[in-house]
């Protein structure tokens, strides 16, 4: 296992200082899974990765929280109430629950008015969020109530590693995040500068895309900035509408 990618993501990615909370958390496989040995092998690996990262990350920080839960089979499920009350702190899921809408959260029923409601009252309780989440359950939670409320309204920092594999530790976990940075602003800055683009490959074939109404952005791996939201292992470059 290579140590030292796992240690950037303290030191390097989210750039964690030593007064912060760090939230860990993966998702472990249920009994009704039905998996092949290689990738019961993979998923296995992840509480392993998941608990070293733990143990490395009580040099960086001293308050370190693990949280493992079964499997919630499918990408975007809003996790579990006591992983919401490790990252948001107790009192302030109580408040939620206060509101009445805690399972229409959950369920993702909730409305943009009932939703704009509960932000509000989790900003008043912000003070109690963990500063930084290293989510490496296999099944993502990077489109969920869950994460937005701790980037937007907590300034969390999430670094999201769905379906991780350890073989990434020895490859694109190994890349200098900071060169990975400069190409990808630099990549962007062009990119801004057009309105349609181009590819052609060498077997023929010619893609032209139009760029309209949409912002470029770039997930660097670099996520130290209040409210930083990306994925590990990164490096991309992408276009998404403008909002508003």
């Amino acid at each position: 296992m290579n140590l030292e990618a796992l240690e950037n993501i303290f030191r390097v990615n989210l750039k964690v200082k030593s007064h912060e909370k760090v939230l860990i958390f993966t998702d472990l496989i249920r009994q009704d899974e039905v998996l092949s040995p290689k990738e019961k092998s993979r998923r296995e690996a992840l509480r392993n990765i998941a608990l070293t990262l733990k143990k490395i990350g009580k040099s960086y920080c001293k308050d370190i929280m693990y949280f493992e839960y079964p499997s919630l089979g499918s990408h975007g499920v809003e996790p579990p109430e006591e992983l919401w009350r490790f990252a948001f702190g107790k009192e302030t899921i109580d408040e939620i629950k206060k509101t009445g809408l805690w399972e229409r959260l959950l369920q993702k029923a909730i409305t943009k008015k009932e939703l704009a409601k509960l932000r509000e009252v989790v900003k008043t309780q912000k003070a109690s969020a963990v500063n930084a989440v290293v989510a490496l359950s296999n099944f993502s939670t990077s489109h969920t109530n869950f994460r937005d409320l701790l980037t937007k309204c907590c300034g969390t920092r999430y670094a999201s590693m769905p379906l991780f594999d350890i073989a990434m530790l020895e490859g694109a976990m190994s890349a200098d995040w900071k060169t990975v940075r400069s190409r990808a602003l630099k990549l962007k800055k062009t990119l801004d500068e057009v309105d349609e683009i181009q590819i052609e490959s060498p077997n023929g074939t010619k893609l032209k895309l139009f760029k309209g109404r949409r912002a470029v952005h770039i997930d660097s791996g670099i996520l130290s900035r209040k409210g930083a939201f990306g994925n590990l292992p990164a490096g991309e470059v992408f276009f998404a509408p403008v909002e508003g």
